[in-house]
């Protein structure tokens, strides 16, 4: 346990240097693995006709209403899940960094790891509160229920989806960036049909104006995401890549 706390917040120099250099992430990223497969072994055992309808609804659309139905009983489930997500997609990021230097953080591996995930928890309860307010001023709850829960359903797949491929990409001694480019293509078609599938979705209203679509898409999706995009960039730019 010791080790566990030493080798996350460890401010020695040498161990610095060996967090910077080593192919292997840290022992913490394993005990976040080993996290990961007791939650998801929780998952599996107590609740694998949820998983079961989770993924149909992923892929068919006639297990949607189904799954929506189930919502207010699905109790700690979707936290469990969300929480899957979150270290998944945190330690992708980590990753990122840690292999290809977008962002020189000059920290040691686990306050970088800790910096990333308060940041990403940060812009998910930002957009999620923009959203929210959005919905608020154009009195459009309903509609962007759909889009929540479309949201929800793309975080499922890719907490189960992610978990093998961070685990390959962290213990193969070659191939890492390989297995982190396969982690990013998957996050990158799983977001654009999850866009598809919520314009679709808001088409579907008769009421719903085209104008709505276009700004959900633009103001929370692609100005985020073209923000992070130009920022990776300028990064990599000052650190000579």
């Amino acid at each position: 346990m010791g080790s566990f706390f030493s080798s996350l917040f460890s401010t020695n120099g040498q161990e610095q240097e060996f967090f910077g250099k080593e192919p292997f992430s840290p022992d913490w990223i394993i005990a976040f693995f080993l996290l990961q497969i007791v939650l998801i072994a929780w998952l599996r055992l107590y609740h694998p006709n949820r998983l079961k309808l989770l993924t149909n609804s992923y892929f068919n659309n006639r297990f949607i209403d189904q799954l929506t139905r189930e919502e207010k009983s699905a109790g700690i489930y979707n936290w469990v899940v969300e929480l899957l997500y979150f270290i998944s997609f945190t330690t992708l990021i980590y990753r990122t960094n840690s292999n290809f230097s977008v962002f020189d953080f000059d920290l040691v591996g686990g306050l970088e790891f800790t910096i990333i995930s308060l940041g990403l928890l940060l812009f998910i309860l930002f957009k999620s509160l923009l959203m929210r307010l959005m919905a608020w001023l154009f009195d459009v709850e309903t509609r962007f229920s759909d889009v929540h829960f479309y949201r929800f359903l793309n975080h499922s797949i890719l907490a189960f989806v992610l978990f093998p491929i961070l685990v390959l990409g962290t213990f193969l001694q070659s191939g890492a960036n390989y297995w982190i480019g396969i982690a990013w293509v998957i996050v990158t078609i799983i977001y654009l049909f999850r866009l598809f599938r919520s314009a679709v979705r808001f088409w579907s209203y008769n009421s719903f104006s085209i104008k709505y679509i276009i700004l959900y898409i633009c103001a929370l999706e692609i100005l985020p995401l073209a923000f992070f995009v130009k920022a990776s960039f300028n990064s990599l730019n000052n650190n000579g890549m």
